[in-house]
């Protein structure tokens, strides 16, 4: 174990998270420790706060949201190689230039806006 602590600390070798948990509970001490050099815990940082469903747009609440939980769930039963299809008819849709994009406006449906969030998701 010593050979392994200086590896790391010589910078030739990298601990994965497992090994570092293990190490701060064979000191008994808070991982972070491993890595703040004080004696008072870090400040936590303000992040800001998430988004609710209502703010993400379509999907978020109602009927939409029943209609998209349901198409992932299908989706997710589906093989890989029609998630792939479905994926790639998705991209395809999407790319399309935006005079096509107007032309065919008021063909979209639900359905195709589902897949489109997926894909995009």
């Amino acid at each position: 174990m010593l050979r392994y602590i200086s590896r790391v600390d010589d910078g030739y070798t990298v601990p994965a998270i497992e090994t570092l948990e293990k190490m701060a509970r064979a000191l008994e001490v808070p991982m972070y420790q491993l890595f703040y050099d004080s004696e008072e815990p870090p400040k936590l940082p303000h992040l800001p706060k998430r988004k609710s469903s209502d703010d993400i747009g379509w999907g978020g609440s109602g009927k939409d949201a029943r209609f998209l939980s349901k198409l992932r769930r299908l989706v997710g039963k589906a093989e890989d190689a029609d998630r792939k299809l479905l994926r790639s008819c998705c991209i395809w849709r999407i790319s399309w230039p935006s005079q096509r994009m107007v032309e065919h406006e008021q063909a979209t449906n639900s359905v195709e806006r589902g897949l489109m969030a997926i894909a995009l998701g």
